[in-house]
């Protein structure tokens, strides 16, 4: 039987204190609830993961976030995507046999869910919705009447699993006797799970009026080889044929709305078929939508390897789920794929995305059992939250460097390696796209023991047993107060929640400012949520930190209910240290950024670059800064220098995560160099910026462009103002600008046209002043159609080869050139004409 199993995480409380006027710090607690977390079908394993921190106000109930499902057991089929909670009832599970009522409770004949039992070997026969009957003869269920089935289901109490409501089908306690399923014309649509878990069922015949067929209507039923479906069929739901024995599939040509999930788990399928209508369509065997550049289903059954076509441009969501490939290549016209791509694609061992893919989707591999091999293209930005989790066979993969974000995507035990750097693991093996930023301070050891002994002063007070200080708890705390000191949160600078930094522990306090011990516990002892997990009744160890940067304490309590490896108060002194701290590159974690104390500069002139976090100046934290151009400045150990005039940039980023980097401008002058800028006024020019020694001549300056107009010089004004040639002298730094006229040309005036001897005739132009030259044209005809022309930088041209008797037409222009290199033609002369005759 396919189970719908629920998964849960462990629930968080989160309790905050009230603000407090006379007290500068703010604090927060966060521990487990002391009741116990149940499923269903009993209690949580104490190894599921630790879900998200979830807000709990007093007295109220939330329901627990989504997140991948845990690994389950060998015997159970995971689902797809956690089971969402219909609005106003609880979660869905699988179905249970309703306890039986006591005799004479209800009378069959009033009771519309009848499950009509007879004597063996008789029919039975029931209602399965408003005007719907069934009839259950050997082995063959018919359903009948006119209408819609009814919806099946069980819901159940989310912590307790207590059911709380049910609606059975009347043939539940006969599934394994049947062995064909008819539903007759004039039902209209077929109930979620009406048919789930028939485990002997081989033939099932959908009538002619039936229009949707619901979820997992036919689930679970590993004999179905035979289906017929009606010619008015619209709707198949999802995963209505999960697990069925079916080899092909023909759809009606009437389907209007299905996805990726509406037919997979079909492991034994090896074609679709289906008449083409406007919206899917049938190649090869396989199932598309949008006329063939969405890829919907791939057949389970199919062996081998497989390459996407390359008119492929979307893959829907679980479209190769379940399948029996082995390897498949996604080409880079790929530009969209749905979640849950090859989730439990059992047989499946390489993967290959070429160059063009630039995501790739949530839970793309989930459970891929024997995948060993996955290529990343460069162009890869993100990789989806679970995408290649339970898999493994996947003992490493290399990304690309263009990758800035991954999501939980891998297991622990998947070595991650990157061609940009960036990826760090934390305690618990996850990798994160991070930096590591060195964060100097020092551990205030004393203090963390005096806080020991006063939240065992508080628990004495209540008879509670004292708590032991745990050397992993405590170097935890102390780590943790590092991280503070960059995020001051539950959740991690990584992005990850407290938990993850040690195993071990349950509850966390933290609390900023106050300077003692005495006064960090009154703190606590008067924040219900801090005061609750000092007087943790379960709790047997802790681990305090302090630490003080730059004179500011920062507190942490991690409290444990497993037993302590003690740490004494004697083996531990204050001391300044190191920390390098996983920080995700997340914007709301990652918060550097850089200032300078002076951004124009003369040279020989030092300034200083300051790393900020969160607008807080930092030192020590292992930041790389360069200069763009050290001919201009050099930047070391946050002193920037000026070297010459011009300008450079200062880049300031972090190991493995230069797109994030923080830049500021420095401008350098040279009192005994001036400095000329040229600005083309309307034009392009290569040459930006040239330096020119005070007093001396400007030499060669650039030669600017424009299209359809004539550079005539660099002035010291954008209009007016004094030219500036290669002989003047310079005395201060400026700008030049370029000054243009329009490039024009005079209409051309023919001076002579003759005939001479050898069948030529003699064409003159008066001379056009500036032009480069003259173009003649002349043709047999008045239209100068087939005309010819000759260009010529005289003014006067003999046109040969002509036709004696034949009457020419002539014309002529001038022509210069722009300041681009783009010819400008002036206007045509008058038309002659003269007829050879010589």
């Amino acid at each position: 039987m396919r189970r719908k199993n629920i998964w849960l995480k462990k629930v968080l409380a989160v309790s905050v204190c009230a603000a407090m006027a006379f007290q500068p710090a703010v604090t927060f607690a966060e521990d487990f609830p002391e009741e116990s977390v149940q499923e269903a079908t009993g209690e949580v394993d104490e190894e599921t993961e630790i879900g998200d921190a979830a807000v709990k106000e007093p007295e109220v109930t939330e329901e627990p976030a989504e997140e991948l499902p845990e690994e389950p057991a060998e015997d159970t089929e995971i689902p797809d995507v956690v089971e969402e909670l219909p609005e106003n009832e609880d979660t869905q599970v699988e179905a249970l046999e309703p306890d039986t009522a006591a005799e004479g409770d209800v009378d069959d004949e009033d009771d519309p869910f009848s499950d009509g039992e007879t004597p063996d070997g008789e029919e039975k026969q029931g209602t399965c919705g408003k005007g719907v009957n069934w009839t259950l003869k050997d082995g063959i269920l018919t359903i009948s009447g006119n209408g819609e089935m009814d919806d099946f289901y069980v819901v159940a109490d989310f912590f307790t699993g207590e059911i709380t409501e049910e609606n059975l089908p009347g043939w539940n306690d006969y599934k394994d006797e049947i062995t064909e399923v008819y539903v007759e014309d004039g039902v209209t649509y077929i109930g979620t799970e009406a048919f789930m878990n028939c485990s002997n069922l081989k033939k099932a015949v959908v009538g002619n009026t039936v229009k949707t067929i619901e979820r997992d209507a036919f689930s679970d039923d590993p004999l179905l080889t035979d289906l017929a479906l009606g010619n008015s069929l619209e709707k198949i739901g999802e995963e209505v044929f999960w697990g069925a024995g079916l080899t092909k599939l023909v759809l009606p040509a009437s389907i209007k709305e299905l996805d990726g999930s509406s037919l997979s788990g079909l492991r034994s399928l090896q074609s679709f078929e289906m008449e083409e209508n406007s919206i899917y369509s049938v190649r090869d065997g396989i199932l598309y939508k949008d006329n063939g550049k969405t890829l919907l289903s791939f057949p389970g059954g199919r062996v081998g390897e497989y390459r996407i076509p390359e008119d492929v441009t979307s893959i829907a969501e679980k479209a190769f789920a379940y399948t029996s490939l082995t390897k498949v290549t996604i080409p880079g016209t790929v530009k969209k794929m749905g979640a849950y791509l090859f989730l439990c694609a059992e047989k499946i061992t390489t993967l290959i995305f070429e160059k063009g893919i630039k995501e790739i989707p949530d839970g793309c591999c989930y459970r891929d059992s024997v995948l060993e091999k996955v290529v990343i293209p460069e162009g890869v930005t993100s990789i989806g939250n679970g995408a290649f989790v339970r898999c493994p066979a996947l003992k490493e993969i290399m990304l690309p460097s263009t990758v800035a974000k991954i999501d939980d995507s891998f297991d622990s035990t998947t070595k991650i390696k990157s061609a940009g750097g960036g990826f760090y693991t934390i305690e618990d093996g996850t990798y994160i796209s991070s930096v590591k930023v060195n964060v100097r301070a020092k551990e205030c050891y004393a203090k963390a023991f005096e806080v020991l002994n006063l939240v065992n002063k508080e628990r004495k007070k209540r008879g509670l047993k004292a708590l032991t200080m745990d050397k992993s708890l405590l170097e935890t705390a102390m780590m943790r107060g590092f991280e503070n000191v960059l995020y001051y949160s539950h959740t991690r600078p990584c992005g990850k929640d407290c938990y993850t930094a040690n195993s071990k522990m349950y509850g966390e306090n933290i609390a900023a400012g106050t300077t003692t011990a005495s006064a960090v516990m009154n703190m606590w002892m008067n924040s219900e949520g801090h005061k609750a997990n000092i007087l943790g009744e379960d709790y047997q160890s802790i681990g305090i930190g302090c630490v003080c940067y730059n004179g500011y304490y920062y507190w942490v309590q991690c409290f444990s209910y497993d037993g302590a490896d003690k740490a004494t108060s004697s083996s531990y002194k204050d001391k300044t240290n190191d920390r390098k701290i996983v920080v995700s590159k997340d914007k709301e974690y990652y918060r550097a950024s850089l200032n300078v104390s002076a951004t124009s500069l003369k040279k020989g002139q030092t300034a200083t670059a300051t790393v900020l976090w969160d607008g807080m100046p930092m030192k020590n934290t292992g930041v790389v800064m360069k200069s763009s151009n050290t001919s201009v400045c050099t930047v070391k150990g946050g002193k920037i220098t000026a070297v010459g005039a011009g300008t450079a940039t200062i880049k300031m980023y972090f190991a493995g995560y230069e797109n994030g980097a923080s830049t500021r401008k420095i401008t350098v002058t040279d009192p005994s160099v001036a400095r000329l800028t040229f600005n083309p006024n309307g034009g392009t020019v290569t040459t930006k910026t040239k330096n020119v020694k005070v007093k001396a001549k400007a030499g060669t300056l650039p030669s600017p462009s424009r299209k359809g107009y004539t550079f005539t010089g660099w002035y010291t004004a954008k209009s007016g103002g004094t030219k500036v040639t290669a002989e003047t002298k310079i005395s201060k730094s400026q700008t030049l600008y370029a000054h243009w006229t329009k490039t024009t040309v005079s209409k051309a005036v023919i001076s002579k046209l003759t005939n001479t001897a050898g069948q030529k005739l003699n064409v003159s132009v008066n001379t056009i002043k500036g032009v480069r030259g003259y173009q003649f044209i002349y043709a047999e005809k008045s239209d100068f159609s087939g005309y010819k022309k000759v260009n010529s930088a005289k003014t006067s041209v003999t046109l040969s080869n002509l036709k004696k008797n034949k009457t020419y037409y002539v014309k002529v222009r001038g022509f210069k050139k722009d300041s681009a290199g783009n010819y400008v033609y002036g206007t045509y002369s008058t038309v002659k004409k003269i007829t050879v005759r010589k």
